[in-house]
């Protein structure tokens, strides 16, 4: 035997490796087009609060009577947590991850929240979101929520729903057909 039938006759036994993260390419491809931001589920919801804001102080836009601030204003944060912590106490039964990015469900979630919506998350920012804007009397965050909605809805669940088609195949598939995005 010359050394290359040796060297070919020694392969290196196979490493057992943990399987990647999935996430972890296409967090770096929307991080490096600079669209990472929308990836991070708090974001656009501070953007938009930022506009709100903006636009309340260009052009003063309070509607909302005190007892309505408080009482509606509270109602929804309350609603907001209540949906966020279902939420997070299905996801944390299966998953030991503390940050949202490193989140790799083993399996499609049906439970809970997710029965009824593929991301309660955003809901429940969505709540949050509203239930702010009418505690501090800025109706033009109330009317922002139709164009938050959108700015989600084309940034934000596109590259989700791919890496959950990619990971999941048709169990995601089914799991999309039956439940709805928001509702």
């Amino acid at each position: 035997m010359d050394k290359k039938d040796t060297a070919h006759a020694k392969k290196k036994p196979a490493k057992t490796e943990k399987k990647p993260n999935k996430l972890a390419p296409l967090i770096e491809q929307i991080r490096s087009t600079g669209r990472y931001y929308l990836s991070i589920p708090i974001v656009p919801y501070f953007v938009f609060l930022a506009l709100a804001i903006l636009l309340n102080f260009l052009m003063e836009l309070e509607v909302f009577p005190f007892f309505i601030r408080i009482y509606c204003g509270l109602i929804l944060f309350i609603i907001a947590g209540a949906i966020y912590y279902l939420s997070w106490k299905t996801i944390r039964k299966y998953v030991e991850a503390v940050n949202i990015l490193e989140v790799q469900p083993p399996l499609v979630l049906f439970e809970g929240m997710f029965r009824y919506s593929r991301n309660p998350v955003f809901i429940a920012g969505l709540f949050a979101f509203a239930g702010l804007c009418v505690l501090i009397n800025n109706a033009w965050g109330i009317l922002l929520i139709p164009f938050l909605v959108f700015t989600l809805n084309t940034f934000a669940f596109p590259p989700r729903e791919y890496l959950m088609r990619e990971e999941y195949g048709e169990s995601y598939q089914d799991y999309a057909q039956k439940v709805g995005r928001w509702l």
